[in-house]
Protein backbone atom coordinates (compact mmCIF):
# COMPACT_ATOMS: atom_id res chain seq x y z
CA UNK A 1 0.00 0.00 0.00
CA UNK A 2 1.29 3.49 -1.06
CA UNK A 3 1.88 6.25 1.59
CA UNK A 4 1.72 9.50 1.42
CA UNK A 5 2.37 12.06 4.14
CA UNK A 6 2.47 15.77 3.44
CA UNK A 7 2.03 18.75 6.04
CA UNK A 8 -0.72 21.01 5.54
CA UNK A 9 -1.66 24.36 6.69
CA UNK A 10 -4.84 24.97 9.54
CA UNK A 11 -6.01 27.09 6.55
CA UNK A 12 -5.57 24.52 3.97
CA UNK A 13 -7.21 21.59 6.04
CA UNK A 14 -9.98 23.39 6.39
CA UNK A 15 -10.35 24.27 3.16
CA UNK A 16 -10.01 20.74 1.76
CA UNK A 17 -12.87 19.66 4.45
CA UNK A 18 -15.15 21.63 3.50
CA UNK A 19 -16.77 18.98 0.74
CA UNK A 20 -18.61 15.91 2.58
CA UNK A 21 -19.62 12.70 0.07
CA UNK A 22 -21.13 9.71 0.93
CA UNK A 23 -21.66 6.72 -1.28
CA UNK A 24 -23.94 7.76 -4.43
CA UNK A 25 -27.79 6.83 -4.04
CA UNK A 26 -30.82 7.68 -6.95
CA UNK A 27 -33.34 9.67 -5.89
CA UNK A 28 -35.25 6.77 -7.47
CA UNK A 29 -35.12 3.75 -9.18
CA UNK A 30 -37.87 3.02 -11.36
CA UNK A 31 -39.11 -0.40 -12.04
CA UNK A 32 -38.19 -1.33 -15.63
CA UNK A 33 -34.64 0.78 -14.74
CA UNK A 34 -33.42 -2.85 -14.27
CA UNK A 35 -34.27 -4.33 -17.95
CA UNK A 36 -32.00 -7.35 -19.51
CA UNK A 37 -28.92 -4.78 -19.74
CA UNK A 38 -28.91 -3.67 -16.46
CA UNK A 39 -28.17 -4.39 -13.11
CA UNK A 40 -28.47 -3.09 -9.49
CA UNK A 41 -25.20 -3.19 -7.20
CA UNK A 42 -25.86 -2.44 -3.12
CA UNK A 43 -24.49 -3.03 -0.43
CA UNK A 44 -22.50 -0.88 2.47
CA UNK A 45 -19.24 1.48 3.08
CA UNK A 46 -18.69 2.02 6.48
CA UNK A 47 -15.03 2.86 8.89
CA UNK A 48 -14.24 1.81 12.52
CA UNK A 49 -15.66 4.70 14.80
CA UNK A 50 -13.26 6.56 17.23
CA UNK A 51 -11.12 10.16 16.51
CA UNK A 52 -8.07 7.90 15.41
CA UNK A 53 -10.31 6.13 12.35
CA UNK A 54 -9.99 7.92 8.84
CA UNK A 55 -11.23 10.67 7.35
CA UNK A 56 -11.88 9.79 4.25
CA UNK A 57 -12.24 6.21 2.55
CA UNK A 58 -13.28 4.98 -0.85
CA UNK A 59 -13.19 1.38 -3.18
CA UNK A 60 -12.83 1.75 -7.09
CA UNK A 61 -14.59 -0.55 -9.07
CA UNK A 62 -14.55 -1.42 -12.61
CA UNK A 63 -16.52 -3.34 -14.88
CA UNK A 64 -14.32 -6.37 -16.53
CA UNK A 65 -15.92 -7.32 -19.67
CA UNK A 66 -13.83 -6.83 -23.00
CA UNK A 67 -16.95 -5.30 -24.64
CA UNK A 68 -17.78 -2.69 -22.32
CA UNK A 69 -15.72 0.43 -20.40
CA UNK A 70 -17.10 1.52 -16.97
CA UNK A 71 -15.47 2.41 -13.81
CA UNK A 72 -16.62 4.09 -10.90
CA UNK A 73 -16.14 4.41 -7.08
CA UNK A 74 -17.57 4.08 -3.56
CA UNK A 75 -16.81 7.03 -0.99
CA UNK A 76 -17.22 8.04 2.25
CA UNK A 77 -15.48 11.53 3.68
CA UNK A 78 -15.87 13.01 7.03
CA UNK A 79 -16.53 16.80 7.40
CA UNK A 80 -13.25 17.75 9.74
CA UNK A 81 -14.00 21.44 9.83
CA UNK A 82 -16.43 20.63 11.80
CA UNK A 83 -15.50 19.62 15.44
CA UNK A 84 -15.04 15.93 16.05
CA UNK A 85 -16.35 15.65 12.11
CA UNK A 86 -20.00 15.02 10.59
CA UNK A 87 -21.34 12.52 8.55
CA UNK A 88 -24.41 11.81 7.51
CA UNK A 89 -24.99 8.02 8.33
CA UNK A 90 -27.51 5.30 7.43
CA UNK A 91 -26.38 3.30 10.54
CA UNK A 92 -24.43 3.42 13.70
CA UNK A 93 -23.14 0.68 15.21
CA UNK A 94 -20.52 -0.67 18.48
CA UNK A 95 -17.64 -1.02 16.23
CA UNK A 96 -18.64 0.47 12.77
CA UNK A 97 -20.88 3.57 11.46
CA UNK A 98 -21.27 3.52 7.51
CA UNK A 99 -24.18 3.80 4.45
CA UNK A 100 -25.80 1.65 1.89
CA UNK A 101 -24.63 2.30 -1.32
CA UNK A 102 -26.64 1.78 -4.56
CA UNK A 103 -25.31 1.49 -8.51
CA UNK A 104 -27.31 0.92 -11.76
CA UNK A 105 -24.94 -0.72 -13.96
CA UNK A 106 -24.58 -2.60 -17.09
CA UNK A 107 -24.66 -6.52 -16.30
CA UNK A 108 -21.54 -7.86 -16.62
CA UNK A 109 -18.53 -8.82 -14.69
CA UNK A 110 -16.35 -6.15 -12.16
CA UNK A 111 -14.05 -5.97 -9.53
CA UNK A 112 -12.77 -3.74 -6.98
CA UNK A 113 -9.62 -2.84 -8.00
CA UNK A 114 -8.01 0.27 -5.54
CA UNK A 115 -8.71 1.52 -2.63
CA UNK A 116 -7.98 5.21 -1.03
CA UNK A 117 -7.87 6.49 2.61
CA UNK A 118 -6.89 9.53 4.16
CA UNK A 119 -6.21 10.51 8.20
CA UNK A 120 -5.60 14.04 9.24
CA UNK A 121 -3.66 14.47 12.49
CA UNK A 122 -2.51 17.95 13.77
CA UNK A 123 -1.18 19.68 10.81
CA UNK A 124 -0.18 15.49 9.32
CA UNK A 125 -2.48 14.91 6.59
CA UNK A 126 -1.64 10.65 5.43
CA UNK A 127 -3.20 9.36 2.01
CA UNK A 128 -3.40 6.00 1.46
CA UNK A 129 -3.67 4.53 -1.87
CA UNK A 130 -3.35 1.03 -4.06
CA UNK A 131 -4.31 -0.19 -7.37
CA UNK A 132 -4.28 -2.73 -9.51
CA UNK A 133 -2.53 -5.17 -7.03
CA UNK A 134 -5.56 -7.04 -6.67
CA UNK A 135 -9.00 -8.34 -7.99
CA UNK A 136 -12.32 -8.64 -5.67
CA UNK A 137 -14.62 -9.68 -8.45
CA UNK A 138 -18.20 -10.05 -8.49
CA UNK A 139 -21.51 -10.65 -11.01
CA UNK A 140 -24.17 -8.12 -12.01
CA UNK A 141 -26.44 -10.48 -13.50
CA UNK A 142 -29.00 -8.66 -15.53
CA UNK A 143 -32.38 -7.73 -14.39
CA UNK A 144 -31.21 -8.08 -10.59
CA UNK A 145 -30.06 -6.81 -7.70
CA UNK A 146 -26.55 -8.12 -6.41
CA UNK A 147 -25.62 -7.65 -2.78
CA UNK A 148 -21.91 -7.50 -2.51
CA UNK A 149 -21.64 -7.10 1.00
CA UNK A 150 -20.68 -4.40 3.93
CA UNK A 151 -16.80 -3.16 3.24
CA UNK A 152 -15.53 -1.90 6.16
CA UNK A 153 -12.38 0.15 6.47
CA UNK A 154 -10.49 -0.84 9.93
CA UNK A 155 -7.25 1.24 11.21
CA UNK A 156 -3.80 -0.47 11.82
CA UNK A 157 -1.97 1.20 14.43
CA UNK A 158 1.85 1.22 14.73
CA UNK A 159 3.42 2.82 17.49
CA UNK A 160 2.51 5.79 19.55
CA UNK A 161 3.10 9.49 19.02
CA UNK A 162 4.15 11.70 22.11
CA UNK A 163 1.51 12.23 23.83
CA UNK A 164 0.57 8.74 24.04
CA UNK A 165 -2.13 8.04 21.27
CA UNK A 166 -1.77 5.32 18.90
CA UNK A 167 -0.60 5.91 15.62
CA UNK A 168 -2.37 4.90 12.45
CA UNK A 169 0.07 2.88 10.10
CA UNK A 170 -2.12 1.58 7.14
CA UNK A 171 -5.68 0.23 7.10
CA UNK A 172 -7.97 -2.71 5.85
CA UNK A 173 -10.65 -4.12 4.97
CA UNK A 174 -13.13 -6.19 6.38
CA UNK A 175 -16.28 -7.74 3.98
CA UNK A 176 -19.05 -9.22 5.87
CA UNK A 177 -22.63 -10.01 4.66
CA UNK A 178 -24.74 -7.77 6.64
CA UNK A 179 -28.20 -8.25 3.83
CA UNK A 180 -30.45 -7.91 6.73
CA UNK A 181 -29.43 -4.88 7.92
CA UNK A 182 -28.37 -3.67 4.31
CA UNK A 183 -31.36 -4.50 2.86
CA UNK A 184 -33.97 -3.45 4.74
CA UNK A 185 -32.18 -0.12 4.41
CA UNK A 186 -32.76 -0.11 0.91
CA UNK A 187 -35.76 -1.84 0.77
CA UNK A 188 -37.00 1.27 2.80
CA UNK A 189 -35.31 3.58 0.09
CA UNK A 190 -36.97 1.66 -2.93
CA UNK A 191 -39.83 0.26 -1.60
CA UNK A 192 -41.15 -0.28 -5.49
CA UNK A 193 -38.15 -2.88 -6.24
CA UNK A 194 -38.56 -6.63 -5.82
CA UNK A 195 -36.26 -7.36 -2.74
CA UNK A 196 -37.41 -11.18 -2.08
CA UNK A 197 -35.04 -11.99 -5.17
CA UNK A 198 -31.79 -10.38 -4.43
CA UNK A 199 -28.52 -12.32 -5.24
CA UNK A 200 -25.60 -12.52 -2.88
CA UNK A 201 -22.36 -12.31 -4.39
CA UNK A 202 -19.62 -11.57 -1.62
CA UNK A 203 -16.38 -12.91 -2.46
CA UNK A 204 -15.00 -15.70 -0.12
CA UNK A 205 -11.69 -15.84 -0.06
CA UNK A 206 -9.98 -12.05 -1.15
CA UNK A 207 -6.18 -12.62 -3.21
CA UNK A 208 -5.19 -9.59 -0.77
CA UNK A 209 -4.43 -9.20 3.04
CA UNK A 210 -5.81 -5.31 2.54
CA UNK A 211 -9.23 -7.14 2.30
CA UNK A 212 -10.66 -10.04 5.10
CA UNK A 213 -13.86 -11.91 4.96
CA UNK A 214 -15.29 -11.90 8.22
CA UNK A 215 -16.88 -15.33 9.16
Amino acid sequence: MKKYITLITIGLSILLAGCTARPELPKKINTNALDNNYSLIVGSLSRANGLQSFDSWSLLFRSINADMIYKNFIKGKMDKSVPFGKYDFDFKEKKNSGNIFAYIVPAGDYEIYGTQITQSYGYTHTNWQDSDNFSIRFHAEAGKITYIGEYAIQPVYNGKNLFGASLVSSGYWLIADKSERDLALLQKKYPNLNWNEVKKDIIEYPNTPIFVREK
